[in-house]
């Protein structure tokens, strides 16, 4: 499977392009300095947590900009990063993409300081378990599943994308550019939580 063929790289050359490109060492040591911050950040914030409901909840601390910003930050991935200039820089591209930005940033704004409140004043952890309380365990539990396998989905999506840049900059495997990625994020994730 090639990506950017136009470009001259395919997944067969990627050792071949990682070596002709090679990372200088200053690109390394920011490279790893980003990874061990961002470690370090995660340990640091989810140093207080001492149950499910500090981890989903930020321990109820949080300001409404705080949980706005945690909720652009989960849904923005490499994905974002890599596509939209795509689309932008692509033959008849243009910024029709910007309005779902403007979406976005009205929706968080919205779920911040109506949804947020509730969530908080009610212990609800998660939007599932708003249904739940509403319709049902039934129900619950269906979007529960139809999220987790809609999640899974976009989430396969989501690491492949960005581990085609790693590939590409490492020379290594897909497979072994995931299993670095999905590493670093489930720690940084487990330790971190909401905030």
């Amino acid at each position: 499977m090639g990506f950017g063929c136009e470009a001259g790289f395919s997944a067969e050359n990627a050792p071949m392009f990682a070596a002709a490109h090679a990372l200088a060492p200053l690109d390394w040591a920011v490279i790893a300095g980003y990874l061990v911050g961002i470690i370090a950040l995660g340990v640091w914030l989810g140093r207080g947590q001492k149950s499910t409901r500090d981890y989903f909840l930020g321990g109820r601390d949080l300001p409404w900009w705080g949980v706005a910003l945690s909720i652009v930050a989960t849904e923005t991935s490499a994905l974002t990063f890599i596509g939209v200039p795509a689309m932008l820089f692509a033959e008849g591209g243009n910024l029709g993409f910007i309005q779902i930005v403007f979406g976005y940033a009205i929706g968080r704004l919205i779920l911040a300081v109506v949804m947020v409140p509730y969530y908080f004043k009610n212990e609800i952890y998660s939007p599932f378990a708003l249904i739940g309380n509403a319709f049902g365990q039934g129900a619950h539990k269906t979007a529960a599943g139809l999220f987790l396998i809609a999640g899974t989905l976009a989430a396969g999506v989501r690491v492949f994308v960005t581990c085609i840049p790693l590939q590409l900059m490492l020379g290594w495997d897909v497979t072994s550019a995931i299993l670095l990625f999905v590493g670093l994020s489930l720690i940084y994730t487990a330790i971190g939580g909401l905030k």
